[in-house]
């Protein structure tokens, strides 16, 4: 049996209204940068949106399209990291498609294999929010203050699709009733946590496919940009779809499978649509607080310790601020055409291993545990 799937999925990222930048008088600033940039971390020290400002509507004003035809494949070459893994081989060697939104230290890729280096698709994702905003005082030196700093959050979202199979929903051994007819893949397992599944049994696998070592394409259309739409005009997107034609089925000495496919599977093809759009924020609330540091003796930058404390918090104050706000919106198509199924009733499932994780640096989260009590 010959059949093509689509599969429809959609994730909305919206990224947080913009913080207040902090700002210094003077043409070189570049020693208190550094001060900052070791108290706080890149992203506590991030070009944001200062107040009243940066108001335009045009996605193209806030937003940067890197792709790895310009800039060459390895997408960690040009995302806002150092790469401090120590590791060869990166997370996305092959290709890419990156809408990075420039002043706010936050993008979203795609990235997938390429002939140099085979692999899965990937969605990623890096959000800065911005818990609201401090005036250091005493800070580089004792006296100073640093006005319009902001206490930033980054989100970490990350998807690689790697694996394919064709299986009948007929239940587990041990509990047919209740995981029948689900329309989900059912397995029992001893092992617990992520990694350590110790499969004991599950419902029968006719067929598998790897997609963790693929090579992808882009189809001749290309990278569709759109923009300006009438009725529109605060939003712009992309379309593109890469595949991979004739992929070989798993071998049949898993032992999960009841007998494997001496055939391949004609194409695989995700048609991605990725968009921008831009709204107004009108004063919008933003707490603020007023924290002075205190030196901390035996403490140094060169040996990656943070010479100072919090000593004191004001009185939470509450700005205001008006501006524009930066969404982020992205779907995917999935197209199979060609899987030879074993019995009319069986069903494929897609296999993703997802990350997420929130994360923030330096004495920010001091301050924050300090606020929180």
């Amino acid at each position: 049996m010959r059949s093509s799937i689509m599969v429809l999925m959609m994730l909305l990222a919206a990224l947080s209204a913009p913080a207040v930048e902090w700002r210094t008088e003077g043409e070189d600033d570049s020693e208190l940068r550094a001060a900052l940039t070791a108290l706080l971390g890149p992203i506590g020290t991030a070009s944001a949106a200062d107040f009243e400002s940066d108001t335009s509507l045009d996605p193209a004003d806030h937003i940067t399209v890197m792709t790895s035809t310009e800039y060459g494949e390895n997408i960690r070459l040009v995302d806002s990291w150092e790469d401090n893994d120590d590791e060869e081989d990166d997370w996305c060697m092959g290709d890419f498609f990156m809408i990075n939104v420039t002043r706010r230290f936050s993008y979203f890729a795609v990235c997938w294999g390429s002939e140099d280096n085979p692999g899965p698709v990937t969605i990623a994702a890096l959000e800065v929010q911005y818990l609201g905003g401090i005036t250091l005082e005493d800070f580089p030196v004792e006296g100073m203050s640093v006005p319009g700093v902001p206490l930033p959050i980054a989100t970490v979202f990350a998807t690689s699709l790697v694996h394919m199979i064709e299986f009948e929903d007929t239940g587990t051994p041990e509990d047919p009733a209740n995981t029948s007819g689900n329309g989900v893949f059912d397995f029992t397992r001893s092992g617990e946590g992520l990694s350590d599944f110790q499969i004991q049994s599950a419902e029968d696998v006719h067929a598998g496919v790897d997609l963790s070592n693929l090579v992808w394409e882009m189809t001749d259309d290309g990278i569709e940009e759109w923009s300006h739409v009438e009725g529109r005009e605060n939003e712009m997107g992309w379309n593109f779809t890469i595949e991979a034609t004739d992929v070989d089925y798993d071998g049949d000495d898993i032992w999960w499978l009841l007998g494997g496919n001496d055939d391949v599977v004609e194409r695989i093809a995700y048609t991605f649509h990725l968009g921008v759009s831009i709204d107004e924020v009108t004063d919008e609330v933003i707490p603020w607080w007023t924290v002075t540091l205190d030196p901390v003796e035996n403490k140094s930058w060169d040996n990656d310790e943070i010479p100072y404390e919090v000593e004191d918090i004001g009185e939470q104050q509450n700005l205001t601020w008006s501006g524009v706000r930066v969404a982020t919106d992205f779907k995917y198509d999935q197209t199979i055409d060609g899987w030879d199924f074993h019995t009319p009733d069986s069903l494929l499932m897609v296999e993703s291993i997802i990350i997420r994780g929130s994360f923030t640096f330096g004495i920010i989260s001091d301050f924050m545990d300090e606020v929180s009590g």
